[in-house]
């Protein structure tokens, strides 16, 4: 029976945990797209009225670091304000643990006005891969009869300015 010398192992063993490795690295994800700030006033289903932009854009680029393990998650945060209104956008690039489980993306939001105070904070889940070019979707909470909200636009879509 043929044995091979162990010096041929041991480099092919780390070839391999080489190769591993480099599949396991990620690119950061770039995150392109607007903010854009809606009100209507609170109504019951089915006879709400669209909602009506109200000029307020704001522009959001934002490299996201791929999460280091299972327990530090790649973060970024942007702060944002026009007047009276900011709102706070973040993404949390987690890894979870177990041989199975697959990276996700939690987009958060938060509204708040200079006056009327905190208005809403809503978050959104997505794969890692789904997650570029910009999610789509919309946060919003009520005050004084009227709803405010943010949307979230990708470039080229009709909302966007």
């Amino acid at each position: 029976m043929f044995k091979r010398p162990a010096r041929f192992i041991v480099p092919a063993g780390l070839a391999l945990l080489a190769c591993a490795s480099a599949a396991q690295a990620r690119d950061p994800l770039n995150i392109q797209g607007q903010l854009a700030l809606w009100q209507r006033p609170v109504c019951k289903v089915p006879d709400c009225k669209q909602a009506e932009p109200n000029g307020v854009f704001w522009d959001v680029g934002l490299s996201l670091q791929p999460p280091t393990d299972s327990k530090t998650p790649g973060t970024t945060t942007k702060e944002v304000t026009n007047g009276p209104w900011a709102v706070r956008i973040s993404f949390y690039w987690v890894q979870p643990s177990g041989e199975n489980a697959k990276d996700y993306v939690v987009t958060q939001l938060r509204l708040s006005h200079e006056k009327l105070g905190f208005l809403a904070e809503c978050s959104r889940y997505d794969t890692a891969q789904d997650i570029e070019p910009f999610p789509v979707g919309a946060c919003s909470g009520a005050a004084e009869a009227t709803q405010y909200g943010v949307s979230l636009v990708r470039s080229g879509s009709p909302l966007a300015r």
